[in-house]
């Protein structure tokens, strides 16, 4: 049952909303997808966990960007200030992937995920990294039949969030993942929660601590529900109602 507030809400940090709602503790070692619809905020809400983060743990900032939109200077500027405004002097390295070529792409993840030092580190997303990998399999394939396709880019997806999650756990790092929503299409809803699962990230979720569903109401209102929640599963199913800006996080409503 939804609970209305019987108080003025003030915006908080992301951390804590996430930790007061969803029992969500993103701390190193762990890892956590955000996923949505487009366009509903799913990077600046990851901004601003990134500025929390940076100013809590000191270190650095490594966006893999995949979208392209991270080509565009207005956008990076724009994820960066939503970073900053939590955090003004955070070390912000974003890296647009050019090739997902696979070797090449191995050799630049090598590069950018090395267990040396503490980061806070970002795929954005991981569904445009799919989609770009089908793009290609079907440039050099040249077919229209995505079976075959689709039985190469998933393993990819795994091996890259596998990387992801071994990267963090040897360097003390916290990662998050964006990936697009995808209805279930009449399939039941995804552990029970809701009708939206991660798309081409289902199998993927096992490298995963938390997984959070993030949409944009048509009042305006954020809608965000947590969806898997590795160390309490009786936190699965929670949901806010909620505004978010520079300023964080102002919990509408729950339940």
């Amino acid at each position: 049952m939804t609970k209305k507030s019987t108080r003025k809400e003030e915006a908080k940090l992301c951390l804590d909303v996430l930790k007061e709602h969803f029992d969500i503790e993103l701390i190193p070692k762990r890892t956590l997808c955000i996923y949505g619809p487009p366009a509903v905020g799913k990077s600046i809400f990851c901004g601003l966990l990134c500025g929390e983060l940076a100013l809590k743990y000191k270190c650095p900032i490594e966006i893999i960007a995949f979208e392209q939109h991270y080509q565009d200077g207005e956008y990076r500027k724009m994820i960066e200030e939503f970073i900053k405004a939590k955090c003004p002097d955070a070390v912000i390295n974003i890296s647009y992937v050019e090739s997902v070529y696979p070797p090449a792409l191995m050799k630049f993840l090598a590069g950018k995920l090395k267990p040396e030092a503490q980061k806070i580190y970002v795929i954005d997303s991981l569904s445009a990294y799919a989609d770009r990998l089908g793009d290609y399999y079907l440039t050099i394939m040249g077919t229209d039949d995505i079976r075959p396709i689709t039985a190469r880019v998933a393993p990819l997806a795994r091996i890259l969030s596998r990387k992801l999650a071994d990267a963090c756990g040897k360097s003390d790092s916290i990662g998050i993942v964006i990936a697009h929503a995808s209805s279930t299409a009449g399939t039941g809803k995804i552990r029970g929660v809701i009708d939206f699962k991660p798309s081409f990230t289902q199998r993927v979720a096992h490298n995963l601590f938390y997984m959070v569903f993030l949409d944009l109401g048509t009042d305006g209102n954020h809608y965000m529900t947590c969806v898997i929640n590795r160390l309490n599963k009786e936190a699965e199913g929670r949901a806010i109602v909620c505004q978010i800006s520079k300023e964080g996080v102002k919990v509408l409503k729950s339940k």
